[in-house]
């Protein structure tokens, strides 16, 4: 089987060689964010030995028809159909060149959170909490956090958001209390800040999602500011949106 390399726009390279404890990868709309952590996490699941990585979100219904067809994407793209195995009922990839396995949960689910559940998964080296901006329980939080320690390799924290207003504890603690911009691409204090927008994807994004962007530049700039850019957004300032449509993150 030919293997493929997938090139990670220089941005999201860090994904793959940060020493940080914790990655905040925010932005805007269409950063190609998606498709930048999945493909990260099948190179850390080649590259990790029988680890443990959890996949969240605050609500994930079915990984089968949501977020593992993107992790599926990316192995087929890489030709390494031979090295994954897509458990047909326990909601995990495993790599068995490695035997790291990637399980994906979610946090709340019909009886509560599922706070137990997570705290007891063995070997767990990395926590990706995707749509951060949905995780507004900060004891939570640190309750998985401190579930990360898997012996003998590095372990991290990856918080993936579109990001909201400023009274998120994202905000507080990774940003205003650690002296850090909301928009910035660098590493303070053990935390890596990924930020990027539509404007470094366009070779990927077709012209009439551009033209969303740009229609909402014209008409609601702090919209724009907050859905298209990834600035977290001032009390009493982009949480109210007239005349807009849902759109996915490419």
């Amino acid at each position: 089987m030919e293997e493929r390399r997938i090139n990670l726009n220089r941005k999201y390279q860090p994904l793959l060689t940060s020493k940080s404890r914790y990655i905040v990868v925010a932005g805007g709309r269409g950063s190609g964010k998606s498709f930048a952590i999945t493909t990260a996490l099948c190179y850390k699941a080649m590259s990790l030995q029988n680890v443990t990585i959890l996949f969240t979100r605050y609500t994930l219904t079915n990984a089968r028809s949501s977020i593992i067809p993107e992790f599926v994407d990316k192995i087929t793209r890489l030709g390494w159909e031979d090295y994954f195995y897509v458990h047909p009922s326990e909601n995990q990839i495993i790599c068995l060149a490695t035997g790291t396995k990637i399980l994906f949960r979610g946090l709340k689910t019909s009886s509560g959170i599922n706070t137990a559940a997570l705290k007891s998964i063995p070997n767990l080296a990395i926590w990706v909490n995707d749509e951060s901006e949905e995780l507004v329980d900060e004891a939570l939080f640190d309750t998985i956090d401190l579930s990360i320690r898997a012996n003998d390799v590095h372990c991290q924290v990856w918080l993936v958001l579109n990001p909201s207003n400023i009274q998120h504890f994202i905000y507080r603690r990774f940003h205003a209390n650690n002296g850090v911009g909301d928009v910035c691409n660098i590493t303070h204090n053990n935390v890596t800040y990924i930020h990027t927008t539509y404007k470094g994807n366009i070779k990927h994004l077709p012209p009439e999602y551009i033209a969303l962007a740009e229609k909402a530049k014209a008409t609601d700039i702090n919209f724009y500011n907050n859905i298209w850019l990834g600035h977290w957004a001032k009390l009493g300032e982009g949480l109210i949106y007239k005349d807009w449509q849902k759109i996915a993150d490419a």
